[in-house]
């Protein structure tokens, strides 16, 4: 059975996952903690602390998070025939298919986050169930308040806008009065992945520029585009990755791309929380999914179940 590695964003950051990673499988965790903390000049628990904290906190955090729940699986012998990231997941994305060395995307995520730190000011909201057409009418019926367009097309029912924050608030408003659809700030001060962010792309550009990236060994599956390329030179990597800071996440595109070409395939969400699992309903598209992150369990039980099920399912 071919295995697809989902690694999710930074919405699955939660304080303390780092610490329950560490206790876990310090085995493996341990070594992986101490090279970052080497890279960063800075202690691993610093950026797994609870309360509001720098965007450059949460995205070192959760891109560590998912690294660390990859590791402790391959230690088990399960590996990815393919995967995807979703936004900050990319960067796991990017390392597990070849494309960037530890070390590199260790210091690209760093630089992203210094760099949304800087940006404009804003919102984002997600919003489910719900369909693309109605979000796009509520968009245009709230232009008059400010920017916002779709940020995230993360499953065929589950969007999330973005843009000036009475923009936002006004488009979540109409989805709900009119659709019943459920929504909910996810970001209180930034607004990612639409046109507002795009002097955030200028700023992080040299950062892209100075960083080693290698052809990937597999398909990369870019966020911007949606489908799978075979062969991606650097210079397009670095590309994409440039207008994926102020571009759409087309996760659900990108998804749907993997499971046209491994039919019947396991995919796995690799890292905190189960936001991804929790878009791969039945509706979707009948996914075999399985998370590594189970809550009230704790990680080393919820991995070892992890790979019996994988085991079995084979």
């Amino acid at each position: 059975m071919r295995t697809v590695l989902l690694f999710p964003g930074q919405s699955s950051r939660y304080a303390g996952a780092l610490r329950k990673l560490a206790t876990a499988r310090p085995d493996v965790v341990t070594p992986l903690f101490a090279r970052a903390e080497a890279l960063l000049g800075r202690r691993v628990h610093e950026f797994d602390q609870p309360g509001a904290q720098r965007n450059l906190e949460i995205q070192i955090s959760v891109f560590l998070a998912n690294q660390a729940f990859a590791e402790i699986l391959r230690a088990e012998g399960v590996d990815g025939d393919a995967s995807i990231g979703l936004s900050l997941g990319e960067y796991n994305h990017l390392l597990h298919i070849g494309a960037l060395a530890f070390d590199d995307a260790l210091r690209l995520v760093a630089a992203r986050g210094a760099a949304y730190d800087q940006g404009p000011l804003g919102a984002m909201g997600a919003v489910f169930p719900v369909e693309e057409a109605a979000v796009l009418d509520a968009i245009e019926r709230s232009r008059a308040l400010g920017s916002v367009e779709i940020a995230n097309f993360n499953s065929p029912s589950q969007f999330v806008v973005a843009g000036d924050r009475a923009a936002v608030d006004a488009v979540l408003a109409i989805l709900g009065d009119e659709y019943a659809a459920a929504g909910v700030i996810i970001d209180e001060r930034l607004p990612m992945h639409c046109s507002l962010f795009a002097e955030v792309a200028d700023r992080f550009r040299p950062a892209l520029a100075a960083a080693t990236i290698g052809v990937p060994r597999t398909a990369y599956v870019p966020n911007v585009l949606g489908r799978l390329l075979d062969a991606s030179a650097p210079s397009r990597i670095r590309h994409l990755l440039v207008r994926h800071v102020h571009q759409p996440v087309r996760f659900r595109q990108g998804v749907e791309a993997l499971a046209e070409r491994y039919p019947g395939a396991a995919f796995v969400e690799v890292g905190p929380k189960q936001v991804i699992y929790g878009l791969l309903t039945k509706k979707w598209g009948g996914f075999r999914r399985f998370r590594t992150d189970v809550e009230e369990t704790d990680i080393a039980t919820s991995t070892a179940a992890l790979v019996r099920e994988l085991r079995h399912a084979a």
